[in-house]
C-alpha cells in the first residue's frame, strides 16, 4: 500500500517547492498544510487564495487548514479562544467560499499548539466552539482538530479535560520525528502522544520538521495513519478552479483587497458580480440628474470615462458594500442591531441587506421585483434576495441609482475609504475580456 503523505509550509505554495517536496517524498503530496488566522491577512505565512487556489486545484492537492494563534493557546480565556475560532472560520470561508465548503461532509481544522506553549483546556473549549459557530450560518461544518508534539503531555492532558467538558476534537496531528529520514513511512503503532485521550484518532504524524532546500526554504513532511486516511481526506479542501465566465477564467487580484474588518471577498462572489456586470442593461449605468451613487463616489473613483468605466465602478461599489453589509453572505438575514427591522417589509435580506420597503424609492424597483418574484410581498422579497443572486445584484444597482440613503455605509461615506481605483481597472479588464 502506497503511503499517504503531505507537506506543510509557512510560506505561499509554489511550483518550485512542489518539485522539491515531490522529490523528497517520492510522490506528489496528497495535501499541503497552510495557516489560517483571520480574513484579510496578507502575510505569506497565511494562505493566500488569490495566489494559491489555482495552484492547488491544478495539481489536485488538498489544503490541510491549520488555525494559527500559537501565542494564545495556553491562555485560560474562553472568550479569546472563541474569537480566534470565529476568525479562523471566517478566514477559510473567505478563502474558499461558503458554498464550496458547505458541500463537504466536514472541514477539518487543526489548532497549532507548540510544545513551549502547551494547550489550556479553557482556551480549547472556546476555540472549538467558536470555530463550529463560525460556519453555522453558512452551513459549513467545521471539525476542530489539534496539532501538537507527541511528548507534550500537558497539551494532551488538557485536551482530555476539554473533551470531558463537552468540547469536540475530530483528530490529532502529532510531531513524531525519531529519524528525520526519507522515506517517512510506514505508519507505526507508536505514533501517538503521551496522555493522548483514548477517543481521539491520531490521523497524521509529522515525520520531518524544518527540512531546508538549497534556497533555504523550509518544509515539514507528514504521514497519514492508514486507519484514518478515508476520514481525513474527505475533510481536507480541494480548492475550486478559478471561476470562469464565458470562456475566460477569472483571475482576481486588486478586487481581492480587504474591506474594513470583513476580510476579502470570496472568488465565487466576484465571479458572479462580473458575470452580472457583463449582461446588465446599459440603462443601469447611464448618466442621470439624480443624486445617486455615481455623484456620491465621483471624488473617489471618478471622473467617469464612458459607460464601461461606470459599469466597472458600480461593480466596485457593490463589492465593498456587500462586504460592509454581510461579509458577502448571500444568505444574510435581519440586522439584529436595527430596531426598525421588525416587519416583513423592514427586515433586511441578502448580501446587500435590502428591505422590501426600499421598493418605494422607484416604480422600476417594484416592476423588477414583480416580474422576477411574482409579488411585492415582504417575505417573498426577502427569500428572493437571498436565493436569486442576479435579481439581488440588479436590484441593489438600480436602488443605488435612485438613492444613497438606504444603505448606511453609503450614506455616511463609510465605503469610500475601501473603494479602490485599481479594483475598478481590474473589473474593467475582466468586463472587456468577455465582452
Amino acid at each position: 500500500m502506497v503511503d499517504c503523505v503531505g507537506v506543510d509550509q509557512a510560506r505561499t505554495a509554489s511550483a518550485a517547492c512542489l518539485q522539491i517536496a515531490t522529490e523528497k517524498l517520492g510522490q506528489t503530496p496528497v495535501f499541503w498544510g497552510r495557516y489560517f488566522k483571520a480574513p484579510g491577512d496578507t502575510s505569506p505565512i497565511q494562505y493566500q487564495a488569490n495566489l494559491e487556489t489555482q495552484f492547488f486545484n491544478n495539481h489536485n492537492i488538498k489544503v490541510l487548514p491549520v488555525g494559527r494563534q500559537t501565542a494564545n493557546v495556553d491562555t485560560p480565556d474562553r472568550r479569546l479562544g472563541h474569537q480566534d475560532g470565529l476568525n479562523n472560520a471566517a478566514a477559510m470561508i473567505a478563502s474558499f467560499g461558503a458554498a464550496h465548503l458547505a458541500m463537504m461532509t466536514e472541514v477539518a481544522v487543526f489548532l497549532d499548539v507548540e510544545i513551549d506553549t502547551p494547550l489550556n483546556h479553557v482556551y480549547y473549549d472556546g476555540w472549538s466552539e467558536g470555530l463550529i459557530a463560525g460556519g453555522r450560518d453558512s452551513n459549513v461544518r467545521f471539525a476542530p482538530c489539534i496539532y501538537g508534539h507527541h511528548n507534550d503531555g500537558t497539551t494532551w492532558q488538557e485536551l482530555g479535560k476539554a473533551i470531558s467538558n463537552g468540547a469536540v476534537c475530530g483528530a490529532a496531528w502529532i510531531v513524531f520525528m525519531e529519524s528525520m529520514n526519507f522515506p517517512i513511512g510506514p505508519w507505526k503503532s507508536k505514533f501517538t502522544g503521551r496522555n493522548m485521550p483514548p477517543d481521539v484518532r491520531v490521523a497524521i504524524a509529522q515525520r520531518v520538521l524544518d527540512f531546508k532546500d538549497a534556497q533555504g526554504r523550509a518544509y515539514d513532511f507528514d504521514l497519514v495513519n492508514p486507519a484514518h486516511q478515508d476520514w481525513l481526506l474527505q475533510r481536507l479542501i480541494l480548492p475550486k478552479a478559478a471561476p470562469v465566465v464565458g470562456e475566460i477564467p477569472m483571475a482576481f487580484d486588486a478586487t481581492m483587497q480587504r474591506v474594513f474588518n470583513r476580510g476579502v471577498p470570496p472568488t465565487d462572489f466576484l465571479a458572479e458580480l462580473v458575470a452580472w456586470g457583463r449582461t446588465a442593461p446599459d440603462e443601469i449605468f447611464e448618466p442621470n440628474n439624480v443624486t445617486d451613487i455615481y455623484s456620491n463616489v465621483v471624488g473617489v473613483l471618478g471622473p467617469w470615462q464612458g459607460l464601461q468605466h461606470r459599469r466597472a465602478a458600480m461593480l466596485e461599489v457593490m463589492r465593498v458594500l456587500a462586504g460592509f453589509e454581510s461579509s458577502w453572505n448571500w444568505n444574510a438575514g435581519r440586522d439584529v442591531g436595527n430596531p426598525t427591522s421588525v416587519t416583513p417589509d423592514t427586515i433586511e435580506a441578502g448580501a446587500f441587506q435590502v428591505s422590501a420597503n426600499s421598493m418605494n424609492f422607484g416604480q422600476e424597483l417594484k416592476d423588477l421585483v414583480r416580474r422576477k418574484v411574482g409579488s411585492l410581498d415582504g417575505n417573498e422579497f426577502q427569500a428572493a434576495m437571498k436565493h436569486d443572486h442576479q435579481l439581488a445584484m440588479e436590484y441593489v444597482a438600480r436602488l443605488l441609482r435612485r438613492t444613497v440613503n438606504h444603505h448606511g455605509p453609503v450614506k455616511r461615506h463609510e465605503i469610500d475609504e475601501w473603494l479602490r481605483r485599481d479594483a475598478v481597472a481590474e473589473f474593467r479588464t475582466l468586463l472587456d475580456a468577455i465582452s
